[in-house]
């Protein structure tokens, strides 16, 4: 039986554009513009959502709330390498207990390796895995 695949990928959610532009106007030194962008998006999903954050305050809440949004959905590991940040589990309690517990930002462990059947399929591409 053969099964035919007719859905589209979904590769970029409307939410997740209204925080990368809440977020690029905030960098950008327009905060009230980044507020206003980030409540839009929020009142869909809590018609009673408010925030008085300023600031670096308002940056970590458009940040949370993105976290939130994309739960689950693998977007996290690229806001961390944008951002130079580290990764810490020390109090997570739901991890492999061999996984790392910390990644320091810029770590090789950020960095997905092409597989070898990529690397010997493509004579064009080179093992630059130091």
């Amino acid at each position: 039986q053969v099964i035919l695949f007719v859905s589209d990928y979904i590769y970029l959610r409307t939410g997740e554009m209204y925080f990368v532009a809440a977020e690029a106007l905030y960098r950008a030194g327009k905060e009230s513009e980044a507020k206003t962008m980030l409540t839009t998006i929020m009142k869909t999903r809590n018609p009673k959502y408010e925030t008085s954050a300023t600031s670096d305050a308002l940056l970590q809440e458009i940040e949370l709330q993105k976290r939130i949004e994309m739960w689950g959905e693998g977007r996290r590991l690229f806001d961390m390498k944008r951002r130079n940040e580290s990764l810490d589990r020390t109090h997570a309690i739901n991890h492999s207990a061999i996984a790392p517990k910390e990644v320091p930002a810029g770590s090789k462990l950020f960095i997905y390796q092409i597989p070898d059947k990529e690397l010997n399929a493509n004579s064009e591409i080179t093992d630059k895995n130091e």
